[in-house]
């Protein structure tokens, strides 16, 4: 493993990619009952599988013969990797693409026991028996060759990586854009609810019709194709805005009422309906360009979570499914 050239640690890198990517897909698309492309990546690869198997293989490199120690040393470097990426991925992203938080003996939902031990027999397994026929092919293409697939798939998986991160970057956006107009409603009602008690009864009907809205947009979506889908959800979403931009407006007219009546104190009502109005604003300025991105990662990870904004993901989750 010393005399591996950088192009043929790339090719392994890239095939263990590969390797992970088709156990993850049968493995969840076992559990759906249907195809999930599943991982980060748009294309046949999980980088977490290939990072693993590289860490392994180095770490065993003076090892290779005693198996006890393989076990060990793949598991401990490998576990570490995946802890490392966890908790970095959920930091940059707000979004957890594994967790573990259900299992015994688990390290902030990044790392447990179980899986550790799994990622110890794999080390064994790819060390022992999975890597040789590999090396062999690796070691038989000629240089040329070998530099030319590591450049083109290096090339490759760059543009899949940053069209990726994008994505994600556009699904923590959408998460927190909804967690803000959600907060933001919360704290209008609450002021308009203690201001006056005149609006109380408008305003409760007001929020069970924007309850009632919301579900028939939790509701709608159906069994469709992956065209249909996105678009199903693209036009959940602005249905939902819709929903949010018209409570804001019976939020006005209740403050004007208020105002009318004298019901409500003059600085108050102002400051309620300027805040009001900046909501609109704000809501109106999401043109819903990143929904695409949105549908696009949370089909290839319906595992994700997020432990800050559970709630508004759990209901994008609901529409795309």
């Amino acid at each position: 493993m010393q005399a591996y050239t950088v192009s043929q640690w790339l090719l392994f890198f890239y095939i263990y990619c590969f390797f992970g990517w088709v156990w993850e897909c049968c493995y969840v698309s076992a559990r759906k009952g249907k195809w999930v492309n599943r991982g980060f990546l748009h294309g046949p690869a999980l980088p977490i599988y290939g990072s693993g198997a590289m860490v392994i293989l180095v770490s065993t490199i003076g090892v290779r013969d005693n198996i006890a120690l393989i076990f060990l040393f793949g598991m401990i470097s490998s576990t570490i990797l995946e802890f490392v990426t966890g908790y970095c991925m959920e930091k940059m992203f707000g979004v957890r693409y594994w967790d573990y938080s259900n299992q015994p003996l688990n390290l902030m939902g990044h790392i447990c026991l179980f899986v550790s031990l799994g990622w110890g027999v794999f080390s064994v397994l790819l060390v022992r028996i999975v890597h040789r026929p590999i090396e062999g092919i690796v070691y038989m293409l000629p240089d040329t060759i070998t530099d030319i697939i590591a450049f083109v798939l290096t090339i490759a998986m760059a543009v899949d990586f940053t069209q990726s991160f994008n994505e994600a970057m556009d699904l923590k956006a959408a998460i927190e854009k909804l967690a803000n107009s959600n907060e933001q409603i919360r704290i209008l009602a609450k002021r308009l609810e203690v201001a006056s008690a005149f609006v109380e009864d408008d305003y409760n009907k007001m929020k069970e019709k924007f309850a009632e809205g919301k579900a028939s947009v939790m509701n709608k979506a159906g069994s469709v194709s992956k065209l249909k889908g996105r678009i199903s959800f693209e036009n959940d979403m602005n249905e939902r805005k819709g929903v949010k931009l018209a409570t804001l407006q019976r939020m006005t007219e209740a403050v004007k009422e208020s105002l009318k009546n004298k019901i409500m104190d003059e600085k108050a009502a102002n400051q309620l309906l300027e805040t009001l109005e900046n909501e609109k604003v704000n809501l109106k300025a999401d043109t819903g360009r990143n929904y695409k991105s949105v549908f696009r990662i949370m089909k290839r990870n319906p595992g994700a979570i997020s432990r800050k904004h559970e709630e508004e993901l759990n209901e994008i989750k609901r529409m795309i499914k």
